[in-house]
Formats: C-alpha cells, sequence, structure tokens
C-alpha cells in the first residue's frame, strides 16, 4: 500500500471539503488504487479555530512548518489570489509527479 501524505494549504470551505473527501473515500482508495492519502500538515490563517475532522496537532499558521512537514503533495486551496502574509507561494512538478513547493519571502 502506498503512503501519500499531503500538506495542505488552507482549510476554509473547499479545504475542509477535502478533508472531509478524504476520510469518506479512504477505503475505496485503498482497495481500488492501493494508496492511502493522510495529512501531513494543514496550513490555516486562525490556529485557534477547531476543524472537523483535522487532528489539531497538524494545524499551523507558518508557512515554513506547512512546507517542511509536506510528504508528498501540495494541494494549495488559500482561497483568491493572494499573498500569505510575506509568502509568495510556487509549485513545480518534480520527478514521477510529485510536486515541489517553493516559497519565497518578500523583504
Amino acid at each position: 500500500m502506498r503512503r501519500v501524505r499531503i500538506a495542505l494549504l488552507g482549510c476554509g470551505h473547499v479545504g475542509s471539503g477535502l478533508v472531509r473527501l478524504l476520510a469518506r473515500s479512504r477505503a475505496r482508495l485503498a482497495a481500488s488504487h492501493g494508496v492511502t492519502f493522510e495529512l501531513a500538515s494543514v496550513l490555516v490563517r486562525d490556529g485557534e479555530r477547531r476543524r472537523e475532522g483535522v487532528d489539531p496537532a497538524l494545524i499551523t499558521t507558518r508557512v515554513e512548518d506547512a512546507l517542511s512537514a509536506v510528504g508528498d503533495v501540495v494541494v494549495e486551496l488559500l482561497g483568491g489570489i493572494e499573498r500569505f502574509g510575506s509568502y509568495r507561494l510556487c509549485y513545480i512538478r518534480g520527478p514521477e509527479g510529485i510536486i515541489v513547493e517553493l516559497a519565497e519571502q518578500d523583504g
């Protein structure tokens, strides 16, 4: 069984929907594709707010922490085209389809 770890950037309406979808589809994806998905980190603006289905230990408000925790894939669902704090985020596809994340701090 292949395990894919996800760094989720944003857990608002769409991000929380992804969390629910992954939880609901866990057994089916494992059986049909031989893969399990798990969250490695979840970047949010308000770290005090509880997110259903998300282990509070995975929540961070720091881009550096979210990106350093990624194992395989970054999913950016921050909403809109804007900067997160003082970072500009950029992603490129690496070998074997793995997303490689880059973050550049302004200033």
